[in-house]
């Protein structure tokens, strides 16, 4: 069986067109996986803790499978531990389940803006895979 890639010849021997070193590439440790908006800012004892966040600042991901509202919870919060929301209830399955996994998700300021009286939040996941 041959691909664009490779083909054998008649002796069954494997030949492969370009360059190994450019085809075979070291596993990626940072993986983008998603951007929410991050739910819950309102109900913050401190809904103006979100105006103090820079854009590509980290932020923490908190797993709640404990949570009475959400079996898949995930807790947002600063780098000092104050909470800034959750990821959304539509959204937080897979991710969930990846940090179940062991896997390591962190997000990242995308963009914060106030709309009437509220702050929106927008965060970029990422998985740590090594």
């Amino acid at each position: 069986m041959s691909n664009a890639l490779t083909k054998f010849d008649d002796s069954q021997d494997l030949i492969v067109f370009g360059d190994l070193p450019d085809l075979l590439k070291p596993m990626q440790e940072r993986i983008y996986l998603d951007s929410v908006y991050a739910a819950g800012i309102s109900h913050l004892d401190d809904p103006e803790r979100p105006a103090g966040l820079k854009p590509q600042e980290k932020l923490r991901l908190i797993r709640e499978p404990k949570n009475p509202n959400d079996l898949y919870a995930i807790r947002i919060e600063n780098e000092t531990g104050k909470k800034i929301g959750y990821i959304p209830k539509k959204n937080n399955r897979v991710f969930a389940r990846l940090m179940d996994a062991g896997k390591m998700i962190e997000a990242t300021v995308s963009i914060v803006k106030k709309t009437g009286r509220y702050y929106s939040l927008k965060v970029d996941l990422w998985m740590e895979d090594f």
